[in-house]
């Protein structure tokens, strides 16, 4: 392989809303970030809202950055749009459940695979 993963990809445990991990995780050179949501919070549409924040964060330090989301409630998504991330790099982990869910009735077994 021409580039190796070990060395393009890297985990940086922070909060993209700090300039000081945003440093530490090169952000101004990345070609993308991929934001996630915590999902044992308490309040899902305060998380997805300092997800959003998080990735206006990201965009004011790398305005080229791919973003990738993971948000809590699908509902949350137009705020995420807005923020300048692109529609098919959000991902709302309740719409999925609900989706597989959905398949699991049309497919039994669907799910488990």
């Amino acid at each position: 392989l021409k580039y190796s993963v070990k060395s393009r990809l890297f985990f940086v445990r922070g909060d993209a809303t700090s300039a000081m991990d945003l440093g530490r995780a090169r952000a101004d050179v990345a070609d993308a970030i991929f934001l996630m949501a915590d999902r044992s919070a308490a309040d899902q549409d305060a998380q997805d809202h300092l997800t959003t924040l998080r990735a206006i964060t990201s965009r004011r330090t790398n305005p080229d950055i791919k973003i990738y989301v993971q948000l809590l409630q699908p509902e949350n998504k137009s705020l995420i749009l807005a923020a300048g991330v692109e529609a098919r790099n959000v991902m709302a982990m309740n719409q999925l459940r609900l989706g597989l869910l959905g398949l699991g009735v049309g497919c039994p077994g669907f799910p488990t695979v």
